[in-house]
């Protein structure tokens, strides 16, 4: 883990950050979403399992659309959105479906799969998708800082994966019970 983590690091290059006092606050929330993420992973398994991944990121969804919705509407009332376009609510649905709801499925049916630390580690792959996206979307280019990041993000990944699988491939060896 410490190797992809590296390898984020190294993309992001902390020491260009700006950590004054105009970005304190935003930079708490990014430390928060970090911790609540884990702990997310940790107590969701269970939960995963025992419902369905499917049944319990639709109630989490309906619910957490309860709850925001009016916050969204209110915020929007004084903006003129009868004037945009169709290709931008095009492009907030793709947004609200593909990375925010598939990702969240997909994290989901992974946790029924897998320990946690594998899907966490996944993780350290959305800096990289980032990247990857930026020349074809915003016109960005690759250097050796994203071709060096990218090895060891894929090095640290593969790493952690191929372990666990090692590990599990073991247990079951040792314990054929536990294949049922």
């Amino acid at each position: 883990m410490l190797l992809a983590a590296s390898g984020v690091l190294y993309l992001v290059n902390p020491f260009r950050g700006d950590f004054t006092a105009e970005t304190t606050l935003g930079n708490i929330l990014i430390v928060s979403n970090s911790l609540l993420y884990g702990t997310y992973i940790v107590i969701s398994k269970d939960i995963f399992e025992r419902y369905g991944a499917l049944n319990v990121i639709t109630w989490i969804f309906l619910v957490g659309t309860v709850v925001t919705l009016p916050v969204g509407i209110l915020t929007a009332r004084n903006e003129h959105l009868a004037s945009l376009g169709s290709a931008i609510w095009v492009s907030i649905a793709v947004i609200i479906l593909l990375p925010t709801v598939g990702a969240y499925y997909l994290n989901a049916w992974a946790l029924t799969k897998v320990a946690p630390s594998i899907v966490a580690v996944y993780i350290y792959l959305q800096p990289l998708i980032a990247f990857g996206l930026a020349p074809a979307l915003l016109g960005e280019t690759w250097n050796s800082r994203t071709v060096v990041s990218s090895l060891l993000i894929f090095l640290g990944v593969a790493i952690v994966t191929r372990r666990s699988r090692s590990l599990a491939v073991h247990e079951i060896s040792e314990h054929p019970d536990l294949s049922r």
